[in-house]
């Protein structure tokens, strides 16, 4: 924390060229005498300095007298408010006192104050936001007791931080002429603490007390910088802190920040080198040095004198004196240092002698795994290169525990793969080649050039590094094959292991290539010409898809017969219309007969015998792609724009059964039509299942009912990602209330704001439809205002203390953009109802701007849309409003805790704005666009 009264302190105090005093008072920048000089920070530390009526100068704030400034504070003079009495009881004098700081400004009353009052009378003391009484009565001097303001004779009250305005008022609370005789006066004011004593009778007695308390007890201001914190004034253009400064946030919950000089320097922060170096070695005081202390920027050094040891210290070691040596000490201490010395050169060319042997044989090593011939590859190859990490022999070791058996992931005809943890815990596999001649070393750096130019695909297993310089080399990440396909935590497929494969120069339809790859995938044509070609990677692909639908290996073994080739198989069997034989079971269960149809033909084509009758692998997934798409849930808008289509949705098709029923009676059939019909996009939901809803809400128990309606109840649930949801278990009786519920979600499906509750999904294969809302912590606004214990409503209405959310939409109706209103069956809450819609059965966009003005005179008065009253008729707040406003008694209905914190102006542009929302005629509504501005 800053030393007091630094900011007054060194040669420059204010700007060039200005006042640095007024009367007795300092006035530092970023303060500044004299109005628009441009001496102070800005408007809000003008200093107005004017001469008085004897000719002394007074500096003011406005029309309030500064007593003193600080780094932190400023002290003002008080005002006093007096209220005398005669012997009878009659009242002589009745005073006031008030203070108003200039608005905006930087000041605010410092919680170092507090409302006193001396005497036998009440007082209240008033401000923004703030009220407060304090009461002192007794009845015999025995009562009093000097020190003590506890109520005897004297009373005192904290008072918030913040807080820019007060007014003091006494009040006579008790007939007064029982203590008339030594007590004729109460006083009430506004002042340090610490700086008020109180006397007893004596002050009880004195005729001068008013005069004691305004020379001697001040009001403290507190005071900072513009209303932003310290991280977000650090990237403004007029950031006020300077060299060798510190920006400390505000503490009077105004916001604003102020600086203080770094330690070990003083001076004003606000100005440029304001803040100079404190030399501590000039005062003994300030330094613990015994002896020697060097001064330092911001800081000092100690030392000791020549022939002196430690650290120079005070509260430390001090110097110690120096004392007689022997010359064998300094022998036996020569003798040590030359042997630890020559020790430290034979360890040192040990080591190196070691180290470079070990780099001969890595360089050997390096050669031997053909690392010269891929450096030689990849610096001819046409094309970027992705950079790869090459790994230390012994970092590959420790991360597989020494290539320990449990950490095998698999094997092959090439090596061993090994399940790895690097030192910032990455996971990876470390391939472990096993080399036996040259042709395996051509495979093992084919297979590093193939990775590292084919980049940053999601389904191609990545490259992270090699190790070259052990005696088998080292890969830390194609024949095509399911064995090579490998899925991550997500099931994305990544194709590993391309020691066999070759890229194909974009000018050339093939290459030619020694036979190579795994029985059951290999091309029959490639096979036959030795020519590798791109449609071979389709073939190959094409027995990955049969793999996946009839679960057969693509070696079929069988006890009595020859081994049969599935791809052989397969095709056979779609010849002879054995499809659905040869399918997995589980296949069959999931698909439809014509999507696996579809399928089985794709992977025919993909098998065929010649190349060039087989599709191309874009055509492929082009197909696999709309296969996909129309496996979704039919709820998915097929009229939308494209990329709702690419969205990832837990909607796929379900298995007709027993739960059909349930589907249809709750509108499932009659929702897909309406989905289906909507223009623009639909956003996908989720299709929740009856048993996962009714485990998330307990069995629907009573301790997790949030509330109920006419249309059902709402449970919160906990769901199995600990996601926190709200469940509407509808209430359905008949074909109109299920109506309501498809509109309600298909509105929700359609809109996306952030102040309409999200629909998560539904579940309509249960006895009563269940839907799926974002869980809504705060509650429902209707709470927060009828609430006895609810927020302010102003903050409800005017801060973003809350974001509300929008919920039920069952009877709500979408406007098209083309139609100015819609028709329907009148439908609503008594007391939101627009009487227009009500007379014509008309909805027009002006119906949601009445509802919305009956919900703002609600957050004004606190009344509920219906008043009940026990010997008079129900009133309709809104008639009721509009004709308080027309008879001028607005402030008469208004809550009082409304009252209290808003202006008078505030809320009679709020009260004209309810009004306009409130017209009867739609066409005399503003728009909720205008509302809202």
């Amino acid at each position: 924390m800053p030393t007091p009264h630094t900011i007054t302190k060194g040669a420059n105090i204010t700007k060039p060229g200005c006042q640095k005093q007024c009367g007795n008072v300092m006035v530092p920048y970023p303060f500044g005498i004299g109005i628009g000089s441009g001496c102070a920070f800005d408007s809000g530390f003008e200093i107005e300095c004017n001469r008085s009526d004897d000719g002394s100068q007074k500096p003011l704030i406005g029309n309030i007298e500064v007593y003193d400034i600080s780094d932190v504070e400023l002290r003002i003079y008080n005002p006093v408010a007096p209220t005398c009495y005669s012997p009878t009881g009659a009242m002589l004098e009745k005073g006031f006192g008030w203070t108003r700081l200039p608005q905006p400004g930087p000041y605010s009353f410092s919680a170092l104050n507090m409302f006193t009052v001396v005497g036998c009378d009440a007082a209240t003391i008033t401000g923004f936001n703030f009220w407060s009484s304090c009461n002192s009565h007794y009845i015999s001097v025995g009562d009093v007791v000097e020190g003590e303001c506890r109520g005897k004779g004297c009373c005192q009250v904290q008072i918030p931080k913040g807080l820019k305005y007060y007014n003091l008022t006494m009040l006579t609370t008790r007939n007064l002429t029982d203590v008339c005789s030594f007590n004729q006066c109460g006083y009430a004011f506004l002042g340090e603490a610490k700086r008020f004593h109180f006397r007893g009778l004596q002050d009880l007695s004195d005729p001068n007390f008013k005069i004691r308390i305004k020379a001697s007890v001040r009001v403290v201001l507190d005071w900072a910088i513009g209303t932003l914190t310290c991280t977000e004034a650090q990237k403004s253009e007029d950031y006020a802190c300077m060299e060798f400064s510190t920006c400390v946030d505000s503490d009077t919950g105004l916001g604003g920040y102020r600086c203080i000089c770094n330690e070990g320097y003083e001076g004003n922060p606000y100005l440029s080198l304001g803040c100079q170096d404190v030399d501590e070695c000039a005062d003994p005081s300030t330094n613990s040095c015994e002896m020697n202390c060097t001064n330092t920027p911001g800081s000092y050094n100690c030392s000791c004198p020549n022939g002196y040891t430690d650290d120079g210290k005070k509260d430390g070691h001090g110097c110690i004196a120096p004392y007689s040596e022997f010359p064998w000490i300094k022998f036996t201490i020569g003798v040590g240092v030359g042997s630890m010395s020559l020790a430290i050169v034979i360890t040192w060319l040990y080591f190196s002698i070691k180290k470079r042997k070990l780099i001969k044989v890595r360089e050997k090593f390096f050669q031997q795994n053909g690392g010269l011939l891929l450096k030689h590859r990849i610096s001819t190859n046409e094309g970027g290169v992705e950079a790869k990490k090459v790994f230390t022999a012994e970092e590959l070791k420790k991360a597989t525990n020494n290539y320990a058996n449990d950490r095998i992931i698999g094997r092959g005809a090439n090596g061993t793969v090994y399940k790895g943890f690097l030192p910032d815990n990455h996971i990876v596999a470390i391939k472990r080649s096993r080399i036996v001649d040259e042709s395996q070393i051509e495979q093992f750096v084919n297979e590093v050039l193939i990775l590292t130019q084919v980049m940053n695909h999601r389904n191609v297993v990545r490259l992270v590094g090699c190790c070259l310089e052990v005696e088998v080399p080292l890969l830390v990440y194609e024949d095509i094959k399911s064995a090579n396909i490998l899925l991550d935590n997500d099931y994305i497929a990544k194709v590993a292991d391309f020691g066999a494969s070759r890229l194909i120069p974009l000018d050339q339809t093939h290459v030619a290539t020694l036979v190579q790859g795994t029985l059951g995938y290999l091309d029959p044509e490639y096979f036959n010409t030795s020519r590798l070609t791109e449609k071979s990677d389709v073939y190959s692909f094409g027995v990955v898809l049969a793999e996946l639908l009839t679960g057969l290996k693509p070696i079929i073994r069988a006890r009595n017969e020859e081994d049969m080739i599935l791809a052989d198989f397969f095709v056979l069997s779609m010849n002879k219309n054995l499809l659905f034989q040869i399918l997995d079971r589980r296949v069959l269960q999931e698909g439809s007969l014509d999507q696996l149809q579809t399928v089985a033909e794709l992977v025919k084509n993909c098998l065929r015998s010649h190349g060039e009758d087989r599709p191309t692998m874009k055509e492929v997934v082009g197909e696999l792609e709309c296969m996909r798409k129309f496996t979704r849930n039919p709820w998915s808008n097929q009229h939308g724009p494209e990329e709702n289509e690419d969205e990832s949705s837990d909607l796929y098709t379900i298995p007709i059964n027993s739960r059909d029923k349930f589907f249809q009676q709750n509108g499932g059939l009659l929702l897909k039509h309406r989905i289906s019909t909507t223009e623009g996009g639909v956003k996908a939901t989720k299709d929740f299942i009856g048993e996962e809803l009714k485990k998330a809400t307990n069995n629907y128990s009573n301790d997790r009912i949030l509330g109920r309606g006419g249309n059902g109840i709402v449970y919160r649930a906990v769901l199995r990602d600990n996601c926190i949801v709200a469940i509407k278990k509808s209430r359905i009786v008949d074909e109109t209330q299920i109506e309501q519920f498809i509109n309600e979600v298909l509105i929700l499906t359609q809109v996306n704001h952030r102040n309409v509750v999200r629909l998560f999904g539904c579940c309509l294969k249960d006895e009563v439809p269940l839907l799926v809302y974002e869980y809504i912590s705060e509650g429902t606004l209707y709470e927060h205002i009828h609430s006895q214990h609810g927020a302010g409503t102003l903050s409800l209405l005017t801060y973003n203390v809350y974001t509300s959310k929008v919920t039920y939409f069952g009877a709500s109706r979408l406007i098209p953009l083309d139609q100015t209103h819609v028709a329907t069956l009148v439908l609503g809450t008594s007391g939101y109802l627009d009487p227009e819609y009500f007379c014509t059965s008309q909805l027009t966009e002006k119906s949601d701007v009445y509802r919305f003005g009956v919900v703002l005179a609600e957050l004004l008065t606190g009344l509920k849309h219906i008043i009940r009253a026990r010997n008079e008729e129900d009133k309709n707040l809104a008639y009721y409003f509009v004709w308080s406003m027309n008879k001028n008694s607005l402030f008469n209905i208004i809550d009082r805790f409304v009252l209290w914190q808003g202006s008078l102006d505030q809320l009679q542009k709020m009260a004209d704005l309810v009004k306009n929302c409130l017209q009867p005629h739609g066409e005399d509504r503003p728009t909720m666009k205008e509302v809202a501005v």
